[in-house]
């Protein structure tokens, strides 16, 4: 059975009112531009920039805290399940390939020098942010992959699935782990 939205008792598939819903953006923006709009969850969308040709699996979540940003340029290819969250910026520069289940933030719940406060309920501790994210051009990012806050991804780069990112890691290499470590440089 062909899931469909009705609207006005007329039927029409999530598949073809997706691409309506992808050519209004696209005209509207002036790019080129493919969401899965069903599957996606874009919070403060007017903090968020997209480049041409930006491109996105089912399962995306984009969510912005004021005052922060998240800008894409061309080129982004996103596959299922991603979640970026900034309270900062997070730049993902052109020709960048992320894959499925990862993880890019820039905050969290409070700052870590300060988790000795243990009777304070974590969605109450202010938002914390150690700085921004920049990814540099023609990386790719692995599955499971997570980002955290204030560090910066070279041009370049290759990262391993199910690493943890959490400090720079220079152009042109490849780096995986948990923390990350540098396994080569290209």
């Amino acid at each position: 059975m062909i899931l469909c939205i009705i609207y006005n008792t007329i039927y029409i598939p999530k598949k073809i009112l997706n691409k309506i819903l992808n050519f209004i953006a696209s005209m509207f923006l002036g790019i080129k531009f493919n969401i899965q709009w069903f599957d996606s969850k874009i919070i403060n969308i007017k903090n968020i920039h997209f480049g041409d040709n930006f491109i996105s699996g089912k399962g995306l979540w984009l969510e912005v805290i004021d005052p922060g940003s998240i800008i894409f340029h061309a080129n982004v290819g996103i596959s299922d399940y991603v979640h970026i969250a900034s309270a900062n910026k997070i730049e993902i520069n052109s020709g960048v390939l992320i894959g499925s289940k990862v993880l890019i933030t820039d905050h969290s719940h409070g700052n870590p020098i300060e988790y000795g406060k243990i009777n304070i309920i974590p969605n109450e501790m202010p938002i914390y942010s150690p700085g921004p994210i920049i990814i540099g051009k023609n990386t790719w990012i692995g599955d499971g992959v997570i980002v955290l806050g204030g560090v910066k991804i070279g041009r370049g780069c290759i990262i391993g699935a199910n690493s943890v990112i959490n400090r720079d890691i220079p152009d042109n290499c490849i780096a995986s782990g948990s923390p990350v470590k540098l396994i080569q440089k290209l």
